[in-house]
């Protein structure tokens, strides 16, 4: 399988914020969805974009692919980790560029309370 060329895969997902009194009804985080398989379907070159979930991503699986030169670049914005740690791999790689989880709109009430993004 191959997709078309010029292809960006961008995971976004909407924030869910659920009160500690009320039980979620989002099934669990997907995990690894992004990984070696998908990768490969993709024409070389590829820009992969997260700002859904960190877990989505099979980071070792990311790194491959970039240093293979299947993936081109990517912009991650979340991590199964966070905040990233100091001396993670994703830090020094060319082809990673990391934002510090602004890709959704906090309401400011949320953000105050510290239940937002």
């Amino acid at each position: 399988m191959s997709l078309p060329h010029h292809v960006h895969v961008c995971m976004s997902l909407p924030h869910h914020h659920t009160p500690p009194t009320q039980a979620s009804s989002l099934p669990p985080t997907p995990k690894g969805i992004i990984n070696g398989q998908l990768l490969s379907w993709l024409p070389q070159g590829a820009t992969v974009i997260n700002g859904a979930r960190g877990a989505h991503v099979d980071t070792p699986a990311l790194l491959r692919a970039l240093d293979e030169g299947q993936v081109g670049s990517c912009l991650l914005d979340v991590f199964e980790t966070e905040p990233l740690p100091g001396g993670d791999p994703l830090w020094g790689h060319p082809g990673v560029r990391i934002t510090p989880h602004v890709a959704s709109v906090t309401n400011i009430e949320v953000g105050v309370r510290g239940g937002g993004t």
